[in-house]
């Protein structure tokens, strides 16, 4: 057995389940939690982590996602540090510390693990996240929250057009194509083929004409940019549309009104708490949306498996890897476009027993599959130094 510091400095959505399954698998288990000021360099965290790392006879330090102070501190005392990245992208504009030796990364997307490993990283990994499924087995529907259709999530205030203000008309109109089309394919990746270096280079040459000094984006924040817009038309068209012809309510947090304006057919309703409703939510649910961010080329949201482990119902944006792991129309249904969604939504609202049929099929999918146990168990894996 292991004696493992967890560090949570971004307040983890998964960190409460892994580290019970740690302790139930009979590790000992330290928790530390400080959000440092910066991901790079802060020397009053990195000297708290260095004092708890020296104070105890620590066989590894566990993050959710990577930190890269973290990966010099522990590559300085001599101790590995496992991280396992749920967000896609990661947010790390550059590899620094990411090739210290005792450093194994694991990405939930595989198409992150694979860009990394092409930049020759041996300290990368892939690994699917994981549900608890013991935990919410200890809900049931309420009908407090129930509803024929329900989401719950962000619709992001888009910054891409405060960005195009300041390009050119070229500019705009190649990132509009951009946007045109993939609006239009689900699992196919036009932000990585069509925005680089050079572009974003060009971008921030026509902001120095225009005297816009302040703002300086680089490929990755105009993809990312280019993909917050996309989800978030996405997700009002994919709420509109269904909501025209079936109750269907939105859990989020606050919004401007421009943005609330957008939806006329959909009831909003406040942001949830994670672990005491939005269970409830899901299993109070005939339908719950799940319309992945298409900054997440791949990999299974963890919001999918929050669905799936309640054995609730969802209807989710094509993701190749959910087509990966789970057989399309008998353990998850998938839509690749907003009318596509709709027609599945009619349809499965009118059929009860298959819709009950295929949410208890994906349900055991995931609790023999998908368990922390099994993870933790590739996790710890060969993390000795």
């Amino acid at each position: 057995m292991m004696n493992i510091l967890v560090y949570d400095f971004l307040g983890s959505y998964i960190q409460k389940d892994l580290t019970a399954a740690l302790q139930r698998a009979g590790h000992k288990v330290r928790e530390l939690s400080i959000r440092p000021t910066d991901k790079y360099q802060d020397e009053k965290t990195e000297s708290v982590i260095v004092a708890e790392i020296k104070g105890n006879n620590f066989d590894l330090v566990l993050t959710t996602n990577f930190l890269p102070l973290l990966a010099k501190v522990c590559d300085r005392c001599g101790i590995s540090y496992v991280s396992w990245v749920y967000d896609s992208p990661p947010e790390l504009p550059t590899e620094q510390y990411m090739d210290c030796p005792g450093n194994r990364i694991f990405f939930f997307s595989r198409s992150d693990f694979e860009t990394y490993k092409k930049k020759g990283l041996d300290t990368v990994h892939y690994l699917p996240l994981a549900v608890n499924t013991d935990r919410l087995d200890g809900f049931r529907r309420d009908e407090r929250y129930a509803s024929p259709v329900s989401f719950v999530g962000k619709l992001y205030e888009p910054i891409l057009p405060t960005l195009k203000s300041c390009m050119s008309d070229y500019q705009k109109g190649y990132v509009e194509a951009i946007v045109n089309v993939q609006e239009k394919l689900y699992g196919v990746d036009l932000f990585n083929l069509m925005i680089d270096d050079d572009f974003a280079v060009q971008v921030c040459d026509e902001y120095q004409k225009r005297g816009v000094k302040d703002i300086r984006p680089n490929a990755r924040q105009l993809k990312w940019a280019v993909a917050e817009l996309v989800s978030c038309l996405d997700r009002i068209n994919l709420l509109n549309t269904i909501g025209e012809n079936h109750r269907t309510v939105l859990y989020t947090g606050d919004m401007s009104d421009a943005m609330r304006s957008n939806l006329g057919s959909v009831t909003i309703k406040s942001r949830i708490d994670y672990f005491s409703e939005m269970p409830l939510v899901f299993k109070s649910s005939d339908i719950n949306l799940c319309p992945v961010i298409r900054a997440n080329v791949s990999g299974i949201p963890l919001r999918a498996l929050d669905i799936i482990g309640c054995g609730a119902f969802m209807l989710a944006s094509y993701q190749p890897e959910l087509a990966e792991y789970f057989v399309p129309g008998e353990e998850v249904v998938m839509y690749g476009s907003i009318d596509e969604a709709a027609a599945l939504a009619d349809y499965y609202l009118e059929h009860d027993d298959e819709r009950k049929y295929i949410a208890m099929n994906a349900y055991e999918r995931v609790k023999k599959e998908f368990s922390y146990a099994e993870r933790i168990s590739t996790l710890l894996g060969g993390s000795e130094r």
